[in-house]
C-alpha cells in the first residue's frame, strides 16, 4: 500500500467515524424522547434500522482505519494481482464508501427540532 492510499484510506475512516457518532446518538432515533410503550411501530422498525445502520458505520469505520493502520501485512496482497489492479480495487472500495457517506448525510437521522 502506497503512502497516499494509506493517507487516503485515513481520511475516509474519520470522515466515517464522524457520521458512526451522529447515527449513534440516540435524540436523533426515530421516537426520541419517547417512552418505549408510546412508541408507534413505525418508529420502533425505524429505530431498529437506525440502530442497525450506526453499527454497520462503525464497523466499516474501524475495518477502514485498520486496513489504513496496517504495516501491509493485515491484508495481505492476494495472489495473482499486481499493484495496478489492488489499487483500482482500493479505488472503488473508496467510491463505495463516498457514497455511503453521501447516502448518510441525506437519510441519515434528522437533527431534532429547535438544534442546527
Amino acid at each position: 500500500m502506497t503512502p497516499g492510499q494509506r493517507a487516503r484510506l485515513a481520511t475516509l475512516a474519520e470522515e466515517l467515524l464522524d457520521l458512526a457518532i451522529e447515527e449513534a446518538d440516540p435524540d436523533l432515533w426515530p421516537g426520541a424522547g419517547k417512552q418505549p410503550a408510546d412508541l408507534t411501530c413505525q418508529e420502533r422498525g425505524n429505530r431498529v434500522w437506525a440502530k442497525k445502520n450506526a453499527d454497520a458505520t462503525l464497523e466499516l469505520a474501524t475495518d477502514v482505519q485498520r486496513l489504513a493502520e496496517s504495516r501491509g501485512d493485515y491484508y495481505p496482497d492476494p495472489p495473482g494481482r499486481s499493484g495496478p489492479e489492488l489499487d483500482r480495487d482500493i479505488e472503488a472500495a473508496e467510491r463505495q464508501a463516498e457514497e455511503y457517506l453521501k447516502r448518510g448525510g441525506v437519510r441519515g437521522p434528522q437533527k431534532k427540532p429547535g438544534t442546527h
